[in-house]
């Protein structure tokens, strides 16, 4: 199952290379594609985003921004089977947090989980 990860950003500079770097080291049968949807930032967070080759960066303004619609525009440029929806300084809690998500996939009467 292909999975993509859309990360909601603004002024994450202190967190989003934590992040990238957990997302990175999951144990998982394949690298998940990364989306990165910023929201107006005036920090390093571009920055940081822009050296992680990985990361698919989309930039929406500050006045356009609201929760729905940065997940939405990220959903749309996602190729993946399955979303996960991550702000940049959520940590996941260890290497088998995405496997441990997924899991429940397998049941084809599981349509969301959290």
């Amino acid at each position: 199952m292909n999975v993509s990860i859309v990360l909601r950003t603004k002024n994450e500079d202190k967190f989003l290379g934590t992040t990238l770097n957990l997302i990175r080291n999951q144990v998982y049968d394949s690298a998940p594609e990364i989306i990165v949807v910023d929201s107006g930032s005036n920090d390093n967070t571009l920055v940081i985003a822009r050296d992680h080759t990985d990361v698919q960066l989309i930039q929406i303004s500050a006045d356009d921004f609201s929760y729905g619609k940065s997940l939405n525009t990220g959903i749309s440029a996602a190729s993946g089977d399955i979303i996960v929806a991550l702000s940049a300084h959520a940590f996941p809690c260890d290497e088998l947090w995405l496997q441990k998500l997924l899991k429940h996939f397998d049941d084809s009467t599981i349509a969301g989980v959290y």
